[in-house]
């Protein structure tokens, strides 16, 4: 992740094909999730909605720099910084692990 004047370039990995659309992270590595498949650019366009709606910026502020034939890319957010960056980050970790205390408490009832 770097912070540059346009916004912040940030390196992902994208998993086409998943059960489900979902961003979460690997340590410091943004990964993607979506259901679509890596054909004609559907999960290319999956990618950014997803990040889109996560981080509250429109689809126009979202650029695939590197990587658009790759599950590895760096892509370009508009209109972000790094400290509001982390804040989502840090909302979208406690989301996980609600979700996943939530699912672990209906096994066991």
């Amino acid at each position: 992740m770097k912070e540059i004047q346009e916004g912040l370039l940030v390196d992902l990995l994208v998993k086409p094909g998943s059960r489900r659309d979902l961003l979460s992270f690997e340590g410091e590595l943004l990964v993607v999730e979506t259901k679509e498949r890596a054909e004609r650019n559907k999960a290319n366009l999956s990618v950014v909605r997803i990040l889109s709606k996560s981080l509250g910026v429109p689809t126009t502020s979202i650029l695939i720099l590197k990587g658009r034939a790759s599950k590895n890319k760096s892509i370009l957010i508009k209109g972000i910084n790094e400290k509001s960056f982390v804040a989502i980050k840090s909302q979208l970790a406690k989301t996980v692990r609600d979700a996943k205390t939530t699912q672990d408490n209906l096994k066991y009832q």
